[in-house]
């Protein structure tokens, strides 16, 4: 886990936190009938620390997000802050001329939580802590809790003063669990760099026992196609990311093509595809799969030339775009065969 998420998770540790000791102090001080006494013995205790954790998850959150170094996202954060000043306006008309709801300082709360959130989730699949479905999953979580959060809004000054007396209290304990869920996520979510448990079978006609056909090599003998290459669908997949890689010869990438089909005919590769030439002796071409969770605007790797190892290259993809499952089919050619 690196530092930035590390501080994202303290802060949404210390905002739940703050929503567990806002609740009593709710309780105590607002109670219908009682004398309000915000600061006074317990009840100023409890003021005292929920400032302190609300402060401190604010603070940590923004800096973890600060901090972040994303190669991806779901949208832009800036549009999401501008999204929220123009949902705050918007929402203070409506609900005074419609529902005749006076503004307080809830509002604010609520929208701006929103954002917050909706941007730290941003970032969190930008470093690749999230994949995509856990990450769209969380933001619905959270929409939903907006929505909840805002008719409590509307209803509370319509409701008889014991009613609105617990049901302002939900919001607040509906904020923290959505907060702990998504802690919990960041603390369970697999480190960048683990194995990929699903594995994906590959096979190819071009492959007889262990040895490439001549047909593929970009050699006086071959035709420099790319090989035909048939692997399993992966529930899910928005793309699939096939190479080929030399390790023999400093990790040179012959092959790097993004597409959407399982089975390819030979010579699909086309200009993606540059055949084996070794230039002397046997090599072994490696060829890899990857099943993607969502499909990147290009893949890592200079063709033609040599670059990264397999496990540095699934690194790469992993942490722009998630992996769900990978494929390895592997032969060999020597240089002069025919």
């Amino acid at each position: 886990m690196g530092s930035c998420e590390k501080l994202i998770l303290s802060g949404q540790l210390l905002l739940t936190a703050c929503c567990g000791f806002y609740i009593p102090w709710w309780f105590r001080v607002f109670r219908p009938g009682g004398v309000q006494n915000w600061t006074e013995g317990r009840s100023g205790i409890l003021l005292l620390f929920t400032a302190l954790c609300g402060l401190g998850g604010l603070i940590l959150t923004i800096s973890g997000n600060n901090q972040a170094q994303v190669t991806r996202a779901l949208y832009p954060g800036i549009l999401v802050m501008a999204a929220g000043l123009a949902a705050y306006a918007f929402l203070m008309a409506f609900t005074g001329l419609v529902f005749h709801r006076p503004v307080t300082t809830e509002l604010v709360l609520i929208v701006g939580w929103t954002v917050l959130e909706l941007v730290t989730l941003n970032i969190l699949y930008g470093t690749g802590r999230f994949r995509r479905r856990e990450v769209l999953a969380l933001i619905i979580l959270v929409l939903a809790a907006f929505g909840i959060n805002m008719i409590l809004y509307v209803l509370y000054y319509r409701m008889d003063e014991w009613k609105a007396y617990y049901a302002a209290a939900v919001p607040l304990a509906l904020d923290g669990i959505v907060m702990l869920v998504i802690a919990a996520c960041i603390a369970a979510s697999a480190p960048e760099g683990k194995e990929i448990s699903m594995k994906m079978s590959v096979a190819s006609e071009n492959l007889h026992h262990g040895v490439w056909d001549t047909r593929i090599t970009k050699t006086a003998y071959g035709e420099n196609v790319s090989p035909q290459l048939s692997f399993d669908p992966v529930p899910g997949a928005q793309a699939y990311a096939v190479y080929m890689i030399d390790p023999d010869g400093r990790n040179w990438l012959h092959w790097k093509m993004l597409t959407a089909s399982t089975d390819l005919a030979e010579g699909e590769g086309g200009s993606a595809y540059v055949g084996p030439y070794p230039p002397s002796g046997t090599h072994h071409y490696h060829v890899y799969v990857y099943a993607l969770d969502s499909a990147p605007g290009s893949l890592p790797g200079e063709l033609d030339a040599p670059g990264r190892d397999a496990s540095a290259v699934a690194g790469q993809l992993e942490k722009s775009c998630g992996i769900l499952a990978e494929g390895e089919l592997t032969g060999t050619y020597t240089h002069g065969a025919r």
